[in-house]
């Protein structure tokens, strides 16, 4: 049966499989089996299902009565009718109780696997909108610096160039970003008085996904592919460095390329 249909019809379905396994030989294993049949069908997740079996439940107590009514009152005895419909209610509800335990158990687990995947859904959403990538070029990589300047996105024309000026990088979140010692040398005010060959330039870029070659631990083709994607996908140089000196971008957190 399904959930939904009225109780009159569950009822008038369960008697009459309870008729048709009281002319089985084995009746008690007859009628187990046609519950199964029976209890299955009901979605213990849905509101309807849960009343569906509190009204079994009710109608199973109910034939408990059959025990009480006598063969005949000299003898004392049991209408094997109710005796076998006590049986088999001791079993149905049994059942049920079971399917109850399981439904209030995930009840519980399920609130929690929902905020689980709100929680993952803004995580994921966090993660592409705060994601960033400072990359630290050599100062005297002047064509590749014009170019970046010059269009403000990377492309797959400077990707070699790219690659061979980078000496340092760094990722991370926007809180790391704001917390790290990196953020202060995009001031002007740390522009070095002289230049130096050893001077570099940062950039910063916002990652719309994952590039796992660019983690620290990452090995050189690795890297270098990292490098090739991020040209593909043309990202946006969000913001320009002054030129800083060697002794300044060292006390930062970055790390080689």
């Amino acid at each position: 049966m399904k959930i939904g249909d009225d109780i009159k019809t569950w009822e008038k379905e369960f008697l009459k499989q309870c008729d048709y396994c009281e002319n089985e030989k084995d009746s008690l294993k007859c009628a187990v089996n046609r519950l199964t049949d029976i209890i299955p069908h009901f979605n213990t997740f849905d509101e309807d299902g849960r009343k569906i079996i509190d009204k079994c439940t009710d109608y199973f107590s109910k034939l408990f009565e059959p025990l009480y009514i006598p063969l005949n009152k000299k003898k004392g005895g049991l209408r094997m009718k109710g005796l076998f419909i006590a049986g088999l209610a001791i079993v149905g509800i049994s059942m049920i109780f079971i399917f109850q335990r399981k439904y209030n158990n995930n009840q519980r687990e399920m609130p929690l696997e929902r905020k689980e995947k709100i929680a993952n859904v803004y995580k994921s959403s966090s993660i592409s909108e705060e994601n960033i990538l400072i990359l630290v070029l050599r100062a005297g990589n002047e064509s590749c610096l014009n170019t970046l300047k010059e269009n403000m996105h990377l492309s797959e024309e400077v990707c070699d160039e790219l690659y061979k000026a980078t000496r340092y990088l760094w990722v991370g979140n926007t809180n790391q970003f704001k917390n790290s010692r990196i953020i202060k040398w995009f001031n002007e005010t740390n522009s070095p008085t002289q230049s130096s060959g050893l001077d570099v330039y940062l950039i910063k870029l916002v990652l719309e996904k994952n590039y796992s070659g660019l983690l620290q631990s990452a090995d050189g083709q690795s890297r270098y592919n990292a490098f090739k994607q991020l040209c593909q996908d043309g990202l946006q140089i969000e913001e320009f460095s002054p030129r800083v000196s060697n002794a300044a971008y060292g006390t930062t957190e970055v790390y080689e390329r």
